[in-house]
C-alpha cells in the first residue's frame, strides 16, 4: 500500500527536476562566460598590484636606508636636557664649530638670519628639542638645502670633531647630518612616489571595472544557486522518495526474514511469556519456598526433605498463599546447562545431589558439606579447577595465611576434612564481615584489615558421617547432606563397569555428555543474545540491517546447534540403551555397598570407605571369567561382586554378625527385586509396632499354646500382609495341625498347614516361624540365605592370608585385631 502510493510523487518530482536542471544549464552557461571576463580582468589586476607593490616597496627601502641615522639622532636629542642647552647658551662668544652647527640649525628651522644671538634665542624656546624631533623632513626649500649643503661640505662638520668642543653640541651635529642625509634620499624617491601615485589611480580604476564584473558575475551566480538549489531540493526529495520505496522493499524483506527465522522462537517465546505470566501469581509462593529450602534442607536426607516440602505446601495453603503445585528446588533454582556441567564434573544425577548443587551454589552462606564418601570433595576439586583451587586443612601449617592471599586474590579456597569444631580465627570469613573504605573492600582478619575480592569463594568439607555440630556452625554456614544416595551410587558404579566391559561405549558416552553441554550452553548464549538484541533495538526494528543479519545468523547458529544436539542426543540414547544393559551390575553393588554401611549399626568398627568398595568393585569386574553371552557374563559379574564383597567384608566381622550381613545383602537383593515388601521387612524388624492399633478378628482360639503376644503378631500379620487374608480364621479351624507344625523340631523345613505351603512367599515363610517359634529363627534364616544365595554366604571359608592379601594396596594395608587371649601362632 505505501509503496503504491509513494510511486506517483516519485514520478512527479522527476518531471520537476529534469526542468530545473534545464534552467540551471543554461544560466551557468551565461554565469561561466562572465566569469572568464572577470577571471581575465582579475588576473590582470593582479600584474598590476603587483608592480605597485614592488615599486612601493623599493621607495620605501630607499627612504628605509636614511632612517637609522635619523632615528640615532633623535635618540641623541631625546638625550639632551636643559643643562645642556644651557651649556650652549653659555657661551658669550661660542667655538668656531659650535657657531657652525647652531647656523646650520637655525638656518633649518627658517631662522631670519644665523646670528649669535639669533641662534640662543632658538635655544631659549621651550619647545626647542620638540621641534628639532617633529621637524618636516620632507618639505625642506631647495635653497634651505643648497645653503646647508656649504655647511656639511665643511670637513670639520662631523660630530667626533665637534664633540671635543661641546657635547650638546655633537647631538645637534648628528640631527644636522641626518636631515641632510634624508632630503638627499627623499628628492630620489619623490619621483618613484609619483609615479606610484599615477598607477595606484589606474589601479582603483580598474578594480572599480572588475568590481562591476564581479557584481554582474555575483548577480548571475546568485540566480544560479537559487536555481541549484531548487533542484538540488527537488532531486533530495526524489531521493528521498527512492530511499524510502527501497527501504519500504528492504523492511518488507526483512520482515520476511525476521519471520521465517524467528517463526519458531516467536512460538515458544510466547508460550515462555505466557508461562512467566501464569507463573508471576505464584512467585511469592515459590520465593518463600526455595528460601526456605536453601536455608533449612541441607542437612537433611532426601525422604526428609520431601516431608519438609509437603508440610510447608500445607502451611502456604492453609494460609491462602499462591504456590506452584509442583515445586521443587531442582526445577526452581537450577538451570540446566549448569546441572549438565555439574554431571561432567562428577556430581552425581539423582535428585538429592542436585539439590546440593544448588544448595552450593545459591546459599549466602559457606557451604559445610557432609562427605563421608568425598563425593562433594571431588565435585568441587574438577568445579573449581580453572579457577585455581587452593586445597587446604586446618591441620596444615600456616593455613590461615594461606587462607588470607586467597582472601585479597579472589581464589576459591576447599577446607577439607573439618571436625564437629571450627577454628575460631575463621569467625569472620565465615559470617563474611566485610565492610568498605571508599571503593575497597576488606574483612578484618588475623587481627588486621585484609583487601578482600568478591570472587572469593570457601567450600567446607567433612567426613564425619553424624557430625554433632555447635548451633553457632550451623548458624554460620549452610550444612549441607553429601552422603551418596542409592540412585547416585548406581550411577557411579554403572559408569565403572561399563568402563571395564565396554570402554568404547563410556568413552563416547562421556565425550557426548561434554559436547552437548557445550552446544546447549552455546545454544543458550546465543538466545541470550538474540533476546538482548531485541530489547536493546531502538525505534522500529527493521530499520537495523546489522540487527537483523545478526538475529538470522544467530538464529542459522542455533538452528544448527539444535541439529546436532538432537542428533548428539539420539546417539547418546543408544549407547544409554547398551549401558542399561549393564545396570543390574550396578545395582547389584550399590546395595551390598549399604548393606556394608549399616554395619555400622551394629559396631562402631565396622566403616568402609566407598573408594575401598569401589576398588574392590572394579578388581572384580577384572577378575571374573570372560564370557561372549552378556547374560552370562551379567549374571557371572552379580555372583563374583556379592561373594568376594561378602568375603572381605566378612573377614573384619564377629561371629555373631555374618549371618546378620548375610542377612541384610540377602534381603536388599529380595527388596529391590519387589520379593519382599516394606511391610514385610517392617514386621520382622519391628514386630511391636505393627501390633499397635490392629483389632483381631477374633478371639484366640488356644491360648494354651498361642501366647497373646504370638495370637497379636498373627493378627498384625493378616492385618498388613494381603497374601494372609484369612489366615487366622484358618488357624482357628485348624488348630490341631498348626499345633502339630508349631510343635515339631525343624518348623522351617515342614510344609505350612492348608493353602498356605504355596500361598505363601519365602520371606513369608520366615514371618509366621518368627511368630509361632522365635527359637527356631536362626536355623530359618540359615536355610533362607543359603537358598537365595548360596551356602557359601551362611558357612564363610576359613581365614586365607594370601586370599586377604590380594584385596591390599600400597595404601591399604591388613591390620590384625587379637582378642585377649588369643593365639594368634595356634
Amino acid at each position: 500500500g505505501e509503496l503504491a502510493q509513494l510511486q506517483p510523487e516519485l514520478e512527479t518530482k522527476a518531471d520537476e527536476t529534469d526542468k530545473l536542471l534545464e534552467l540551471v544549464n543554461a544560466d551557468k552557461t551565461e554565469a561561466d562566460v562572465v566569469k572568464k571576463i572577470v577571471s581575465k580582468e582579475e588576473a590582470e589586476v593582479a600584474v598590476q598590484t603587483q608592480l605597485i607593490e614592488a615599486m612601493a616597496a623599493e621607495a620605501q627601502r630607499d627612504l628605509d636606508s636614511a632612517l637609522p641615522m635619523l632615528e640615532a639622532a633623535v635618540k641623541a636629542l631625546n638625550s639632551l636636557n636643559k643643562n645642556d642647552i644651557s651649556e650652549i647658551k653659555s657661551f658669550p662668544k661660542p667655538p668656531d664649530l659650535v657657531q657652525v652647527v647652531m647656523e646650520t640649525v637655525c638656518l633649518l628651522l627658517g631662522a631670519p638670519d644665523v646670528k649669535w644671538a639669533t641662534a640662543k634665542a632658538i635655544l631659549g624656546d621651550p619647545n626647542f628639542l620638540k621641534r628639532l624631533v617633529q621637524f618636516d623632513k620632507e618639505n625642506i626649500p631647495e635653497p634651505t638645502l643648497r645653503k646647508l649643503r656649504k655647511y656639511i661640505e665643511n670637513p670639520n662638520f662631523v660630530p667626533s670633531a665637534v664633540e671635543k668642543q661641546s657635547v650638546a653640541a655633537k647631538s645637534l651635529c648628528q640631527w644636522v647630518l641626518a636631515i641632510n642625509n634624508f632630503s638627499i634620499v627623499f628628492q630620489d624617491v619623490e619621483p618613484k612616489r609619483l609615479a606610484l601615485a599615477s598607477a595606484q589611480a589606474m589601479l582603483a580604476e580598474s578594480k572599480a571595472k572588475l568590481l562591476e564584473k564581479q557584481e554582474q558575475l555575483a548577480h548571475i551566480t546568485d540566480k544560479l544557486r537559487v536555481l541549484t538549489d531548487t533542484y538540488n531540493s527537488n532531486l533530495a526529495q526524489k531521493k528521498q522518495l527512492q530511499d524510502s520505496i527501497t527501504d519500504t522493499r528492504k523492511k518488507l524483506e526483512r520482515a520476511a526474514r525476521i519471520n521465517t527465522g524467528l517463526a519458531e522462537e516467536q512460538v515458544r517465546w510466547a508460550s515462555t511469556l505466557a508461562q512467566e505470566e501464569a507463573e508471576s501469581v505464584n512467585l511469592v509462593g515459590n520465593a518463600f519456598l526455595g528460601a526456605a529450602g536453601v536455608s533449612y534442607m541441607g542437612a537433611f536426607t532426601r525422604a526428609y526433605r520431601q516431608e519438609m516440602l509437603t508440610s510447608w505446601k500445607l502451611l502456604m495453603h492453609a494460609a491462602r498463599v499462591p504456590f506452584s503445585e509442583d515445586f521443587t528446588l531442582a526445577n526452581y533454582l537450577s538451570d540446566p546447562v549448569a546441572v549438565r556441567d555439574w554431571n561432567i564434573w562428577g556430581l552425581p544425577t539423582d535428585a538429592l545431589s542436585i539439590e546440593n548443587g544448588i544448595l552450593v551454589t545459591n546459599g549466602r552462606r559457606w557451604p559445610l558439606m557432609i562427605d563421608p564418601q568425598g563425593q562433594a570433595n571431588k565435585w568441587i576439586k574438577k568445579m573449581e579447577f580453572h579457577n585455581r583451587l587452593v586445597v587446604l586443612k586446618q591441620t596444615d601449617e600456616g593455613y590461615l595465611k594461606q587462607l588470607d592471599s586467597c582472601l585479597k586474590s579472589g581464589t576459591p579456597v576447599l577446607l577439607e576434612n573439618v571436625g564437629e569444631t571450627l577454628d575460631p580465627a575463621l569467625e569472620p570469613v565465615l559470617l563474611r564481615q566485610v565492610f568498605k573504605i571508599g571503593q575497597r573492600s576488606l574483612i578484618h582478619f588475623l587481627d588486621q584489615d585484609s583487601e578482600y575480592d568478591q570472587n572469593f569463594r570457601l567450600y567446607l568439607t567433612t567426613k564425619l558421617p553424624n557430625p554433632h555440630l555447635l548451633p553457632e556452625i550451623c548458624i554460620r554456614t549452610t550444612v549441607i547432606n553429601f552422603t551418596v544416595t542409592v540412585r547416585g551410587l548406581e550411577d557411579q558404579l554403572l559408569g565403572e563397569v561399563v568402563s571395564k566391559e565396554r570402554p568404547e561405549v563410556e568413552e563416547k558416552r562421556t565425550e557426548l555428555v561434554s559436547r552437548i553441554a557445550d552446544d546447549k550452553r552455546t545454544l543458550k548464549l546465543i538466545e541470550d543474545k538474540m533476546l538482548k538484541l531485541i530489547n536493546s533495538a531502538e525505534g522500529n526494528i527493521l530499520n537495523d540491517e546489522a540487527l537483523i543479519n545478526t538475529l538470522n545468523d544467530a538464529k542459522a547458529s542455533a538452528i544448527a546447534i539444535q541439529g546436532r544436539v538432537k542428533e548428539t542426543e539420539e546417539t547418546e540414547q543408544k549407547l544409554t540403551v547398551l549401558r542399561e544393559a549393564y545396570r543390574s551390575v550396578a545395582v547389584r553393588g550399590s546395595i551390598i555397598y549399604f548393606a556394608v554401611a549399616d554395619l555400622v549399626l551394629f559396631d562402631s568398627m565396622y566403616q568402609y570407605s566407598l573408594d575401598f568398595f569401589v576398588g574392590m568393585y572394579k578388581r572384580c569386574i577384572d577378575t571374573t571369567d570372560k564370557s561372549d553371552d552378556l547374560e552370562t557374563r551379567l549374571s557371572a559379574l552379580v555372583g563374583s561382586i556379592t561373594r568376594a564383597v561378602f568375603a572381605s567384608v566378612s573377614r573384619g566381622l564377629f561371629e555373631r554378625h555374618k549371618l546378620l550381613f548375610a542377612l541384610i545383602i540377602c534381603v536388599r537383593v529380595m527388596q529391590t527385586s519387589g520379593r519382599i515388601a516394606d511391610a514385610e521387612w517392617g514386621i520382622f524388624l519391628r514386630s511391636a509396632a505393627y501390633m499397635l492399633n490392629v483389632s483381631e478378628p477374633l478371639p484366640n482360639p488356644d491360648p494354651t499354646w498361642l501366647t497373646p503376644a504370638t495370637w497379636r503378631v498373627v493378627c498384625a500379620l493378616e492385618a498388613h500382609i494381603p497374601a494372609f487374608e484369612g489366615f487366622c480364621r484358618h488357624l482357628d479351624k485348624n488348630r490341631e495341625r498348626w499345633l502339630e507344625y508349631t510343635l515339631s523340631e525343624d518348623p522351617h523345613r515342614q510344609p505350612i498347614p492348608g493353602p498356605w505351603d504355596r500361598k505363601l512367599s519365602v520371606f513369608q515363610r520366615v514371618l509366621l516361624l518368627q511368630a509361632f517359634r522365635e527359637d527356631r529363627l536362626k536355623f530359618c534364616l540359615l536355610d533362607f540365605v543359603s537358598d537365595e544365595l548360596g551356602s557359601e554366604f551362611v558357612e564363610p571359608p576359613p581365614f586365607d592370608l594370601g586370599t586377604a592379601f590380594d584385596d591390599t594396596t600400597s595404601s591399604t594395608p591388613l591390620v590384625f585385631i587379637l582378642s585377649t587371649g588369643a593365639d594368634p601362632t595356634a
